[in-house]
């Protein structure tokens, strides 16, 4: 049996994982396969409402129903809370070192810095409209505006922020780093996956008709 509805998308050790609110899933030999981070079967647990990479075999996901942010390891089932009080967390993002953690609130239009060491938070930069995914290329952070259709750059040592790509993707549900200084980018409106160059901003057409959509957040 697979995932209701995939809310969250991470690539670890070549694996692909997923989840879709109540558990997180790996895909194996074309099937999916359940591990034990399972909301429904462990109390007091985060729902997966995103999926993002985390240290030695763990996963980062942020849960907007109830304003937090949790870490955990598939293989075992074991998890920690990471941050809380935040307002509608819809992308999590671990930072190359492995410090700190980005979490995109909605709530708040903003992105805030998370500490790994003992949780203390900072805004890195406000002032965003709706952002809802999050990924990171040569050291800026890349920030999809759902709400205003557009991708923004931010740098996170400053928080300047400057908007980075407005066009033809409107509804941009998902981003990410493709490993050679391009944004993957996956449009709800358009049911489209682009690829575009972040040095000449050229965009190509990876797939097309994809079964994805979008709606607006809190509906």
């Amino acid at each position: 049996m697979g995932p209701n509805q995939i809310l969250g998308i991470a690539l670890m050790d070549g694996k692909v994982l997923v989840a879709d609110a109540i558990m997180c899933r790996s895909v194996e030999n074309g099937k999916y396969v359940k591990s034990k981070l399972n909301a429904w079967a462990t109390t007091g647990m985060p729902l997966l409402l995103g999926l993002s990479a985390g240290p030695a075999g763990q996963v980062f996901w942020p849960d907007g129903m109830h304003g937090a942010v949790a870490i955990g390891n598939p293989t075992t089932g074991e998890f920690n809370p990471v941050a809380g009080e935040l307002n509608l967390p819809m992308a999590v993002l671990m930072e190359p070192g492995g410090a700190k953690l980005y979490v995109a609130e909605y709530g708040n239009g903003q992105i805030t810095e998370v500490s790994l060491t003992d949780g203390s938070k900072k805004v890195v930069t406000n002032g965003l409209s709706g952002p809802i995914a999050l990924t990171m290329v040569d050291g800026k952070l890349f920030v999809a505006e759902i709400a205003a259709g557009r991708i923004s750059e931010v740098d996170p040592a400053t928080g300047n922020k400057v908007v980075f790509f407005v066009g033809v993707a409107g509804k941009r549900i998902a981003i990410g780093n493709d490993g050679n200084g391009n944004l993957i980018i996956l449009d709800g409106a358009s049911q489209k996956l682009f690829q575009l160059n972040t040095k000449n901003l050229s965009l190509s057409v990876i797939a097309t008709d994809l079964p994805v959509g979008y709606s607006v957040v809190g509906s």
